[in-house]
């Protein structure tokens, strides 16, 4: 029955390959806990030989060694410190294992899993250990494996590193909660070396602390992979308030969420790092986001992602809701003047994020290549950059079907903040739209610029200005525009201030204007009061009575006064007994005329002076 048990137990992690040739642990197909009916019953364990066995006895003060199969069922706590030695197996699915706050001395934690030892967690808890130097509460060797599917870990605590769990072999957690521990590094969770691997598929790491890196995880190498659970409310002093990746660590994540963590470094001139969410500071470390969630997260300087030295790949998931002063959702930050960070977005959003200084979305510092080929940039929120922020020589080119729109900058740059448009490379296939700033500029209309040309630095809203020519465009919030507007763009040079407004005509379906012309348009100084003489007539078709016109509501178009572009649409009522209204109605709002013909609704907007259904 053991045998069937253990063959069961391999069945739960399933491998799957996924993009990018990734092989992944996915999830625990089942749970199992079967205690064999073979198991001795043992009631003072000291060394645990070859064979199985099932505690069935009181609370055990001294140290356990486990060579063979070892079952903890019962509520008993263990305050000695158990180790499983090669070829040994704990199972736990009850029970306490603690130090009552008791400081255990050099490297010796609760749990101890040696090369070729497997622990299995099915419940219970482990806690209230106390390190001087590292893991608190489990230490998984080399070679060793830990499956976490329920149970909690808490309150243990470390000088260094690992308080809950230091991984130098293999944990795969499915479930279970890590909370509430203290460490230097790695409060929650700490990867000690290059063969180190966590696969996350399920659980909860919360409300652990580190005074320097990693509040819920810290690699300092190794491998994380995520494809559930959660990393929330953890918090560290130096960098990663959820997660830290150091040295030539690999984190990626599929799936799962990283919110309300905190970074609480204060920057200086000497030392920015932060990441509330995750930090990068490793110069071989790599951040790949293909899906997941990280939202809520706060820091002084990157709320979201901090790359500080290594390179953060984002092909999809979510950054939103993120807060800082800098860079609320991704900092782009620099190890050194020599060093170059790099940012690679192929797809995914950042979004809702808030800066109160520089960066709502993304702040890219000096000596950084950051490449945007795809994704959503939106609704993000700054002082300067509501959505991007470009530093100095930070080099950015965006492409592809990049969205920015819905930034909002308090002062200058809604949709980028670009300090040298010379590093800002845009192409024409990318949108902007909705971007608001402070002032709307028109780029086109300062006599000393043309497209392409220089932009002096006190006509750059506190850039350094420089050369237009690699910024395109396949759309801006204000139409008619360069992109230098300010709303999307940086630029103060010259204040776009309408003098003139179009006013348009629309006959609809059911009438016809003079000549069968399809509208008429014309333009009017603003503030200019319609007259009659400026009213189009119509004429009805048959079983059709023309009743008056409408933008939004119904309004008669004598005696309205023009301070905007404004359309007019016929409105008609049918005169054909039992026959149901097929005729064009609707409304403008603003530039935009919201229609309804033969019960569809188009939208007409007004373009060089017309307007296109």
């Amino acid at each position: 029955m053991l045998k069937k048990s253990l063959i069961s137990l391999l069945t739960l992690v399933t491998i799957f390959t996924l993009a990018f040739g990734a092989s992944v642990l996915l999830s625990a197909t089942e749970n199992p806990f079967v205690v064999p009916d073979s198991a001795t019953a043992i009631t003072a364990p000291s060394t645990v030989a070859t064979g199985t066995y099932r505690y069935v006895s009181a609370d055990i003060t001294g140290d356990i060694t486990v060579s063979g199969t070892l079952f903890l069922v019962g509520d008993y706590t263990i305050t000695g410190t158990i180790t499983v030695a090669d070829g040994g197996s704990f199972y736990m699915s009850d029970g306490t294992l603690t130090g009552d706050g008791i400081i255990s001395g050099g490297n010796v934690r609760k749990l101890f899993i040696e090369r070729g030892g497997s622990f299995f967690m099915h419940g219970g808890t482990i806690r209230g250990n106390v390190a001087d130097t590292n893991s608190g509460g489990v230490r998984v060797h080399t070679g060793g494996v830990f499956y976490m599917h329920d149970g909690l870990i808490t309150g243990n605590i470390t000088t260094s590193a690992g308080a809950g769990i230091y991984v130098d072999g293999l944990f795969n957690m499915y479930g279970g909660e890590i909370s509430g521990n203290t460490s230097r590094n790695g409060g929650g969770v700490y990867l000690g070396n290059a063969n180190a691997v966590f696969n996350m598929c399920g659980g909860l790491i919360s409300n652990n602390t580190a005074t320097d890196s990693g509040g819920g995880i810290t690699l300092l190498s190794g491998t994380l992979v995520m494809t559930d659970g959660i990393i929330s409310g953890n918090t560290s002093g130096l960098s990663g308030g959820g997660v830290s990746l150091q040295h030539s660590s690999v984190f990626t994540m599929y799936g799962g969420e990283i919110s309300g963590n905190n970074n609480t470094r204060i920057p200086n001139a000497n030392q920015q790092i932060g990441g509330g969410g995750v930090s990068i500071t490793g110069s071989s470390a790599v951040f790949t986001m293909n899906d997941g969630t990280i939202s809520g997260n706060t820091a002084i300087s990157g709320g979201g992602v901090n790359n500080y030295s290594g390179t953060f790949n984002m092909n999809g998931g979510v950054i939103t809701d993120n807060q800082a002063v800098n860079a609320g959702g991704v900092l782009i930050d620099r190890f050194s003047a020599s060093s170059m960070t790099s940012f690679n977005m192929t797809g995914g959003t950042i979004s809702d994020n808030t800066a109160s200084n520089r960066g709502g979305g993304i702040w890219v510092r000096s000596h950084h290549n950051v490449i945007i080929s795809g994704g959503y940039i939106i609704d993000n929120d700054a002082n300067y950059g509501g959505g991007i922020y470009i530093l100095d020589t930070g080099i950015v080119n965006i492409s592809g079907d990049t969205v920015i729109s819905n930034n909002t900058a308090v002062y200058n740059g809604g949709g980028i903040f670009a300090t040298n448009f010379a590093n800002l490379t845009i192409s024409n296939s990318v949108v902007f739209g909705g971007n608001t700033a402070a002032t709307l500029h028109n780029f086109y209309l300062h006599p000393d610029f043309t497209p392409g040309g220089n932009v002096a630095a006190a006509d750059s809203g506190g850039g350094q200005g420089g050369s237009t020519a690699n910024i395109n465009w396949a759309s801006v919030s204000i139409p008619g525009t360069h992109a230098l507007n300010n709303y999307d763009i940086n630029f103060i040079g010259y204040a776009y201030i309408p003098t003139m407004a179009m006013v348009t005509f629309l006959p609809g379906t059911n009438g016809t204007f003079a000549n069968y012309v399809t509208y008429i348009s014309f333009q009017v100084p603003v503030g200019t009061i319609l007259t009659a003489a400026n009213v189009p007539n119509v004429t009805e078709n048959a079983d059709w009575e023309f009743i008056g016109w409408a933008t939004n509501p119904m309004t008669d178009p004598v005696g309205f006064v023009v301070n905007e572009d404004v359309t007019f649409v016929a409105q008609y009522e049918s005169t054909y007994d039992g026959s149901p209204a097929t005729g064009i109605t609707g409304f403008v709002i603003g530039a935009i005329a919201l229609v309804t013909l033969g019960g569809v609704m188009f939208t007409m907007v007004k373009k060089a002076g017309k307007t296109s259904v």
